[in-house]
């Protein structure tokens, strides 16, 4: 009878064990989730803003003094409009989170992201090259494409969060575990 009582409450401490394992993991997987939930929408305003410390891709200097054919009207953030497309996903079974372009609403979008993570190549036509001979920015002759060089989005809000990720995590584990919601 002694026996079956040990054995009894041995599986009543497996029990804790196993349910404190899993209020742990639930724990880390809500810990793991609001970081990426944080960063995802700082990294929003952060690239609207520019402010991903990505290199700046080099534009041509306009030597031109004929006001007509004046580079004012570029876009200064190319990559403000993409902002909407920065989610992140979850796994909560591994304690894992993917924070970057995983998924968009429109087609542009999707292609312009494609294009700025990986380089492309620009081919001109002879009326484009005349175009920008006209606006100040002279060519080679045997010039006929440009290479643009990829931007690592993903890349640059970890570089940029790189510091405080796991401390993040790490209170916001503690947190949970204590009870607070967070």
């Amino acid at each position: 009878m002694s026996f079956q009582m040990v054995f009894k409450a041995a599986k009543g401490w497996q029990n804790i064990i196993k349910g404190e394992e899993l209020r742990m993991q639930k724990a880390m997987s809500n810990a793991v989730s609001v970081e990426a939930f944080r960063l995802s929408k700082q990294s929003k305003p952060d690239l609207r803003q520019g402010k991903l410390g990505l290199k700046a891709k080099t534009k041509y200097r306009n030597d031109s003094k004929d006001k007509r054919y004046s580079l004012r009207g570029q876009n200064k953030k190319p990559m403000a409009a993409l902002a909407p497309g920065i989610v992140y996903k979850v796994d909560k079974k591994n304690l894992t989170a993917s924070i970057g372009f995983l998924s968009f609403s429109k087609k542009w979008m999707f292609e312009s992201a494609d294009k700025n993570v990986n380089d492309y190549r620009i081919l001109y036509t002879p009326d484009e090259i005349a175009k920008l001979h006209r606006k100040g920015i002279h060519l080679r002759k045997t010039t006929t494409s440009a290479q643009v060089p990829g931007r690592d989005i993903a890349g640059g809000i970890y570089l940029k969060n790189k510091n405080v990720i796991f401390q993040n995590i790490r209170s916001n584990f503690e947190r949970k575990m204590a009870g607070e919601r967070i």
